[in-house]
């Protein structure tokens, strides 16, 4: 089996979590990736299954045994998407406070579903 080392990604490939972090990549950050499977294939004795995030385009390689133990995965990301943050790691309450920061927040259930209907035509009942 190949031998497997963590890498580094260098900081020009990094950005900020900022108002300029793309809107695609702080949904995933806070909603998950939008997995979808483009297949499996075999490698140095292993099954890789091979799925594609639909909104921010993050390649992951998914490491199994023939017999079905996982046994780890790799992620390739779109330039961009990874975040600078020193020495830390991202942490959720600041990509939620990003998320905030971007939406409009209104004041019950009841406003936001005007708001979403506002300009739509209504469907008549039939009778």
């Amino acid at each position: 089996m190949a031998e497997r080392k963590l890498s580094v990604v260098p900081d020009d490939e990094r950005t900020e979590l900022d108002a300029s972090y793309p809107d695609k990549f702080l949904e995933c950050r806070a909603l998950q990736h939008r997995w979808r499977v483009v297949g499996y294939y075999h490698a140095n004795g292993e099954i890789i299954r091979s799925v594609t995030c639909e909104r921010c385009t993050t390649d992951r390689h998914d490491r199994w045994t023939p017999g079905g133990s996982r046994l780890g995965s790799t992620y390739e990301h779109a330039e961009g998407y990874l975040i600078h943050t020193g020495d830390t790691a991202i942490r959720a309450y600041e990509v939620r406070h990003e998320v905030l920061n971007r939406v409009t927040v209104y004041d019950s259930a009841e406003a936001l579903n005007a708001a979403i209907l506002a300009g739509k035509p209504r469907k008549r009942s039939a009778g």
